[in-house]
Order: structure tokens, then sequence, then C-alpha cells
């Protein structure tokens, strides 16, 4: 929570920077010329930026597809009637959830990075809304096109940190037909469902599209090793971890389960030669309970089953097979464990390297301090760029975190907007269908009914929208 604060307060100081250096060159008459041309608008917390340039574009294309646009945004037209429908229904059930089963899997949450989602995904948020944004009021500037509406122009703008788009058509709209206002006004919710169906379609294909440049190796790929790292000399970018201690590691997940039962399980011993450990007794004494090290100098102090102490150095003499119990050892071979405070544990991570089996790494300590010491992703990259290495790695997560906004924000937006709800599209759209499904409706009838609708539904957006933050907030 601190650090949202403190990302909040110097994002409005930076917000407050622009806008005074802004409205200083402004006012000095050095951005007359830029400000006429774009048509740029900046106030406080507020930019925008408006063209007609695209207006060429938007009427060749529809032109161009004239035989297939009427059709397309017809099948449109019926979503956006589904969607409506879909809205009202599934607002009022998420509610009722919410009430009566706050902690169970709601419908449809409030997506805050930061407070329900990591605050490193805002830039991946911020994308898949400002293009789902362009998206939709292209399908509406598209379709209004298609209708032989004139389309004056579509800008951008940035309000605070929400980004969004907006289009200007010609104010006739208002006196075409019902069934042509219909299909205008569901074409931004139609292009923001195809939107978030192409994104899903490309999230369940990412695995087989990053198959030529990526390998999906059984094991858990190292991708980042700090420079604080505590296992900096020992684990290196691109080593594959195929086990810790004997649970067998294949992916993430796997990597994570097997971390987890670090935690829940007993701590295991290790198999080690008796005559060994008679010899460490004699070599060594029993003054070894140094401090956590992972030089291989250093003695550690273990425990076998008789409680009967003995120094060994961990990182040469604690490489036999994991044990509870002296019965699964060898017969020449004794079970033992390392003494260890409560908040420690023994771990022993099997690695590769380029197909090749290395030492195991011997981590004695919290496993928090192991759990921090290096990142893990899925695949393994075949081509390698110098000074590109950690893109490299994060690129497929990154794009499956992408793919994933893109298809949740705009699927919602698809839905969300054609809820009959002031200054949304299902506002409009629910005064067209009225008049399109019953022309010789009396005018005060059909204003009073779309009252009481709209009304309703506001409210079950707002009531959605304050307790999904009250659910966040806890």
């Amino acid at each position: 929570m601190n650090a949202i604060l403190i990302l909040v307060y110097y994002y409005c100081q930076s917000w407050l920077i622009f806008f005074v250096v802004m409205k200083a060159l402004e006012l000095a008459g050095w951005l007359d010329g830029l400000f006429q041309r774009h048509d740029v608008v900046i106030r406080l917390g507020y930019a925008q930026y408006y063209t007609d340039r695209l207006n060429a574009h938007v009427q060749r294309l529809s032109q161009r597809l004239e035989r297939v646009l009427p059709l397309f945004y017809t099948v449109g037209m019926l979503f956006g009637l589904l969607a409506m429908l879909s809205a009202v229904l599934i607002l009022i059930f998420n509610l009722y959830r919410t009430i009566t089963a706050p902690t169970a899997q709601q419908v449809l949450t409030a997506v805050v990075p930061g407070m329900n989602v990591p605050l490193w995904h805002g830039l991946h948020y911020f994308i898949a809304i400002f293009v789902s944004g362009l998206f939709h009021e292209y399908g509406h500037a598209l379709c209004a096109s298609t209708e032989r509406l004139p389309v004056h122009g579509m800008g951008i703008f940035l309000m605070f940190v929400y980004p969004g788009a907006f289009v200007s058509i010609d104010d006739h709209m208002q006196t075409i037909d019902p069934k042509r206002q219909l299909k205008i006004i569901c074409a931004g919710a139609w292009h923001n469902f195809i939107l978030s169906t192409v994104a899903y379609s490309l999230l369940l294909l990412l695995p087989l599209l990053l198959t030529p440049l990526y390998a999906n190796p059984a094991a858990a790929v190292v991708s980042f090793v700090p420079e604080e790292s505590i296992l900096l000399n020992h684990v290196q970018q691109g080593d594959e971890i195929t086990a810790i201690n004997d649970c067998p590691v294949i992916d993430t997940m796997s990597f994570r389960s097997c971390f987890v039962s670090v935690y829940t399980n007993h701590q295991p011993g290790v198999c080690t030669s008796a005559s060994r450990i008679e010899q460490a007794k004699k070599e060594n004494g029993f003054q070894c309970c140094e401090p956590i090290s992972l030089n291989p100098s250093a003695l550690q102090c273990f425990l076998d089953m008789s409680l009967s102490r003995v120094c060994l150095q961990a990182t040469q003499d604690a490489r036999g097979d994991l044990c509870s119990i002296d019965a699964e050892c060898e017969e020449d071979q004794r079970c033992i464990r390392p003494t260890l405070e409560a908040d420690e544990r023994f771990v022993r991570i099997s690695l590769e390297r380029k197909g090749e089996r290395l030492d195991d790494v011997l981590f004695i300590g919290p496993p928090g301090a192991l759990w921090s010491a290096f990142d893990t992703v899925n695949r393994q990259p075949r081509f390698r760029l110098w000074g590109w290495s950690s893109l490299a790695y994060s690129l497929p997560s990154e794009l499956a975190i992408l793919l994933h906004y893109f298809f949740s924000l705009s699927g919602a937006l698809a839905l969300l907007n054609m809820a009959p709800v002031f200054r949304m599209d299902g506002y409009h759209a629910l005064v067209a269908a009225l008049r399109l499904f019953f022309p010789t409706l009396p005018e005060q009838v059909h204003k009073r009914l779309c009252s009481g609708i709209v009304y309703v539904c506001t409210f079950l957006v707002l009531a959605n929208t304050i307790t999904a933050m009250l659910l966040i907030a806890q």
C-alpha cells in the first residue's frame, strides 16, 4: 500500500509539472501552431488529441468491404442486444452473490493494479485498456461509414490514469431509422468481443506459436538471478531446476508446489557413510554450529538418529539419498539431519546446465531467502541475443499476461458497455431498440420505460462497483 501511495504521489506531481510547463509554453505563444495543427487540449489531469486524418481511411475501408460489413454489423447488432440482456442478468447475479457469499469467486471482479493484481501489471493493464478503447471507437466509426453516415473525426485522451478514445459522428444519426442506429451503437461492443476472442485464441495457441523460438523443457528455467542473491555464484540464468529435495520439478507450477512442500513436509535427512561419520567425529570435534554459509570449508552440525552430534562439510558429505530413518539408507550408511533453527530448512536443488547435470546446490537457512534468490519461467530461448537475454526469458510470460488482460478487459468492456446505464452505449441502444421493436409505443411511455430501466441498471452498476471495491479493501 505504501508503494502505491508513493507512486500516486509522484504521478500527481508529474501531472502538475507537465501542466505548468505546457501552460507556460502556451502563454508564451510557443505552442499555438502545434495546438492548432493537431487539435491538442491540455488541462490539469487531462490531455486530448483529436484528428480527422483517419476519416479517408475509414471511408475507403467501408467501401472496399461494402459487401461484407453490412452483414458483419448486423450480427454485431444481435450480439449487442444479447449483451445488453446478459449484462443486466450478470449484474443482478453478481450483486446477489457478493452479498450472500462474499468469499466465493465472483463473476465480475474489479481489477486494481497494486491491490488485487501486481503493481507491475499496470503497464499491461494500461495497454489493454487503451487498445480496447481505440478498437471500440473504431468500430463505431467504421459502422457509421458503412451506413453512409459522415464521421467528423476521432480522438484519444488520458484522464489522470485512465486512457480512452472517442469518435465524432454526424448529428444526423438521431434522424436515421432505429435499426441503423442500433448497428452503429452496438459496433463498439462487437469489436471488443472480436478483440477479446482473438486474444483468448492467441493465448491458447501461444505455446505452439512460440515453439520455433523457445524450447519447453521438463523443468523450471532460471530467468533472472539478482546481484544480491545468496546463490549468485551457484545458479546462472538458463539453468534448469529439475528437483527440490526429492520433489520433481517439471514447470514453474510444480516448482512452487515443491517449494511449499519445503515448509509443510518433515525436514529430510541425508544418508551418509558410517565410516565417514566416525572419521568426522575424530577430526572435527563437535563445536561446529557456525553461521549459515555456502562456503565449502564451513562445517555444519548434524544429528544422527541417536541424537549424537557430528560436524561435516555439508557441500561434500550431505549429497547422499534423502531419508527419514536409518532403514531407508544402505547397510553401511546412517541417516543424519542438520541442526536447524525453527525458521530454517535444509534444501537440495537439482540443476542442469546446457543438458549436463550439475552438482546439487545445498542450502541451509530461511526458505524465504531461497525464494527470492532467482526467478523462474517455463521456456528456454533457442536463440540468445547479447544484451537482450532477460527480455528473451521474460517475453513469453509478458505476452501471456498482456493477452490475458486483452481477453478479460476487452470482454468486460463489450459486456458492461452494453448495460443500459447513463452515458454508456447500452443507454442509447435501449432507446433505439424500444423504437425498433415497439414503434407504436407512445412517446411518454417510451421515455418513462427507458428512464425506469436505466435508473435500475445504473444502481446495479454502482452497487456492484462499491461492493467490489469494499472486497478489495478487505
